[in-house]
């Protein structure tokens, strides 16, 4: 890894402020995923094990504590791990038994219910037999509130959002229909057939079984491809 280091999150074991060439991160071996958030990282290593490093403000790195980590550390309480989702203070992982598991700052109880910051994996509601979860961020252009939401491939296809933040579905990015806020999975309307999902900003998409993609949310720019640049809150 390489860049700033204020935290930690190059993993080498120092602070240096800052690296203009790559170093390597500490103890890891056999890595299957790499995942970089904002100044915190997580690598799923040999086994499935999950181990993350830099800044744990908020127990974004899942160890039980809110010390900032040079080096890679264990998440606790975690079977084998397939997928890592992760930005600034919250991280979700996604387990070979297809559970989505999150922990870190979790002010509208996106972290698997309440509102507590969880410093080790909660179970997320309604979700279990997941096979891919990703995780994207935006901000309200009119308000500039932030909003941080993931999305879930379920193994029948089917998609299942939930947000975070008080602007967390303004853009319709959830898929449900609406503009509601939700704190645990809502089925993303009328998509049962998803191969593969990616989500980025205020916007999602996934591509279907026949090889066609749709997507929803956030379309001032006519980032949706739809020919418009209207907002959708269902997949188009």
């Amino acid at each position: 890894c390489w860049g700033r280091n204020q935290s930690g999150q190059l993993g080498d074991g120092s602070t240096v402020a800052n690296r203009s060439a790559p170093v390597e991160v500490m103890s890891l071996t056999g890595v299957t995923e790499l995942r970089a958030g904002m100044r915190h990282a997580c690598a799923i290593a040999t086994g499935g094990q999950l181990r993350c490093w830099g800044e744990n403000t908020y127990a974004q790195l899942g160890d039980a504590t809110n010390t900032n980590r040079a080096a890679p550390v264990v998440v606790a309480d975690l079977s084998p791990q397939r997928a890592v989702a992760l930005y600034l203070h919250h991280t979700c992982g996604l387990g070979a038994d297809g559970r989505v598991r999150c922990w870190g700052n979790n002010p509208y109880g996106e972290g698997g219910g309440g509102t507590e910051v969880r410093s080790t994996p909660a179970a997320i509601t309604g979700v279990a037999d997941a096979v891919d979860v990703q995780q994207g961020t935006g901000s309200n252009a009119a308000t500039g509130a932030g909003t941080s939401w993931r999305c879930a491939l379920r193994r029948t296809g089917a998609v299942a959002c939930w947000g975070s933040a008080s602007q967390g579905n303004s853009s319709g990015q959830l898929g449900d229909g609406t503009t509601t806020q939700r704190a645990t999975p809502a089925p993303v309307t009328g998509l049962t057939d998803a191969t593969q999902i990616t989500v980025a900003g205020s916007v999602a998409c996934a591509l279907k079984r026949d090889q066609t993609a749709v997507c929803w949310g956030l379309n001032n720019y006519g980032q949706l491809g739809d020919g418009t640049t209207t907002n959708r809150n269902a997949p188009t």
